[in-house]
Order: C-alpha cells, then sequence, then structure tokens
C-alpha cells in the first residue's frame, strides 16, 4: 500500500469517526432532554402524589370524627330508649 493510499484510508477512516461522533453527540443531547423532560415529570408526579396522599389522610381523618360522632349519637338515643323503657 502506498502512503498516498494509507493517507486517503485514514483520511475516511477519520470522516467515519467524526459522523459517528456527530451522531453520539446528538444522541446525547436527546437523551440528556428526555431524561430532563422525565426528571420534571416525576417531580410533578410526586407533588400530585403529596397532595392525593394528604387529601386521603383528611378524607380518613374526617371519616374517622364522623364516625366518632355517630356512635356518640347512637348511644345518646339508645339511652333515650333505656329511659323510655
Amino acid at each position: 500500500m502506498s502512503s498516498t493510499e494509507a493517507v486517503r484510508e485514514a483520511q475516511g477512516q477519520n470522516k467515519d469517526l467524526s459522523r459517528q461522533v456527530q451522531e453520539l453527540t446528538t444522541l446525547r443531547a436527546q437523551l440528556q432532554a428526555e431524561r430532563d423532560g422525565l426528571t420534571a415529570e416525576l417531580a410533578e408526579t410526586r407533588d400530585a402524589l403529596k397532595d392525593a396522599t394528604a387529601r386521603l389522610d383528611a378524607a380518613n381523618a374526617a371519616l374517622t370524627q364522623l364516625r366518632a360522632d355517630m356512635e356518640h349519637r347512637l348511644r345518646d338515643k339508645d339511652d333515650e330508649i333505656d329511659n323510655i323503657r
């Protein structure tokens, strides 16, 4: 192989490598953008979960209080019935 052919082959390989580097750089930028988007979505999902958990806790507390109130009223009514007898 002559030195001219070796230079041409090296230039061709260099061109291929440069193209691959550019493709990988583009792919890396796309993956980083996707990662950033997923990170933002995850943060939003965590916030939504936190809000839903807070609403669930409030609903459970309200139900517990309602149950206690209803049990108290039931005992009062039972006492009234016992007093009538």
